[in-house]
């Protein structure tokens, strides 16, 4: 049995779903079964699971972004609530961690921006270390006129 986390929009246009749904899949069957539905705060798009699975990370996907924390009982797969830091830019649409596991890297797709999380030794996010803007305007050497 192997479990799934998925993640929802919660609020109109994008959506109404409920939030993060935690399903069983029976690899064996291929039958997929709804266990459990968490609150992760509005439009957890986006889910990022840590090495030791110990830890869920969602974007809150909104025009001011976020990103959440969530310490996962492993035997249970049920989520508790840690923190949740500003993304610093509109829609984050990705989360993943660096190389060492001790950073949230996130991506937001309105402003362009990026942004990295320390993460602290209880799984939370300390407010972003490092901002970067990518936001350009149109080159010109790449415009036909």
């Amino acid at each position: 049995m192997t479990s799934i986390y998925v993640g929802t929009y919660t609020e109109p246009p994008a959506g109404a779903g409920p939030g993060v749904l935690l399903f069983d899949f029976d690899d064996a069957s291929g039958v997929l079964a709804l266990r459990s539905v968490f609150d992760a705060g509005p439009n957890p798009s986006f889910l990022a699971l840590d090495a030791d699975r110990r830890r869920l990370y969602a974007v809150n996907e909104l025009d001011d972004g976020a990103v959440s924390a969530f310490e996962r009982d492993l035997s249970t797969g049920e989520l508790r609530f840690i923190n949740r830091q500003p993304s610093h830019g509109g829609a984050p649409c990705f989360a993943g961690f660096d190389a060492s596991g001790r950073h949230l890297l996130v991506a937001n797709y309105g402003g362009g921006t990026a942004a990295a999380f320390p993460i602290d030794d209880e799984g939370g996010l300390t407010p972003a270390s490092v901002v970067l803007d990518h936001r350009q305007g149109p080159r010109r050497r790449r415009i036909r006129t």
